[in-house]
């Protein structure tokens, strides 16, 4: 991360030494320096927090958006064209309609996209993938499993493989219940600690994502998106995860539902005998 906020400050740098430069390469440009400096800090730090919004935002709804923007500018084009060109319109006046014409149109195509965005389905059209196709199908991790600690013996057995993903804002939360003033949150949040760590030293494949999402507030909602990120699977023992899940389609490992499905069956005639203590 340190990078791109170096890369950001270098380019603002860059952009505003140019933009002030300006007047000595372009003796023809009327203003002072100064106030072309200005004029490129502004536009560098405008383009700097597009590309920030950007970053935040779903491919899937960047692609629709910059495809109706697109739809739009070309019908402005047409349009603009079928005017005929005729001596009695001032140029500017043609230049002006031009542009409205294409901001009008190119936004009014932007916002329609986007608001049918959630109908477009492109899954099967394989233009936006997870982030990684190796962590298709992964298993990401939840704060409730952890805590549990019951994963640790079953990825001992062999019984669980693949590539496990502990997210970084679980990994936080667990820290903060640690932290805990309470003494039962903190001894439930050392335990997932010593899970995570017990975790690394096994065979399994467990990897930190540093995914994050700043606009969701919810520890559940970020998981619910990381796993339709990655296409992958939640492993938790939340009921309420669980249902979530199950409603936005995410297929979830619940450890509770496969210790009640591994409960010996008692057969009628059978003996049981039963120790009271």
């Amino acid at each position: 991360m340190s990078f791109i906020y170096t890369a950001r400050a270098l380019f603002i740098f860059l952009a505003t030494v140019f933009a002030g430069s300006m007047t000595y390469f372009f003796p023809g440009l009327r203003g002072d320096a100064l106030v072309w400096a200005g004029f490129g800090l502004a536009v560098s730090g405008f383009i700097v927090l597009i590309e920030s919004l950007i970053r935040e935002v779903y491919p899937k709804t960047l692609l629709v958006g910059v495809l109706g923007l697109w739809i739009g500018l070309i019908t402005a084009t047409l349009v603009s064209k079928a005017v005929p060109e005729t001596s009695y319109i001032p140029e500017a006046q043609r230049i002006t309609y031009a542009v409205a014409m294409h901001l009008f149109l190119g936004y009014l195509g932007a916002v329609i996209a986007l608001r049918f965005v959630e109908r477009i389905d492109l899954s099967s059209s394989h233009l936006i993938t997870a982030d990684d196709p190796r962590l298709k199908g992964c298993k990401i991790l939840d704060t409730s499993v952890l805590i549990d600690g019951r994963l640790l013996d079953m990825v001992k057995t062999g019984f669980l493989d693949g590539i496990y993903i502990l997210p970084k804002f679980v990994l936080d939360e667990l820290q903060n219940i640690a932290d805990s003033p309470d003494p039962s949150r903190r001894q439930r949040g050392r335990r997932g600690l010593d899970t995570v760590r017990a975790l690394k030293d096994t065979d399994m494949i467990m990897e930190i994502s540093e995914k994050d999402y700043p606009h969701i507030q919810a520890v559940d909602a970020k998981l619910i998106q990381c796993a339709k990120d990655l296409e992958g699977r939640i492993v938790t023992n939340d009921f309420n995860l669980n249902k979530v899940a199950e409603i936005n389609n995410i297929p979830v490992l619940n450890i509770n539902d496969l210790s009640n499905a591994l409960k010996p069956v008692i057969l009628p005639g059978e003996t049981l005998t039963l120790t009271l203590l």
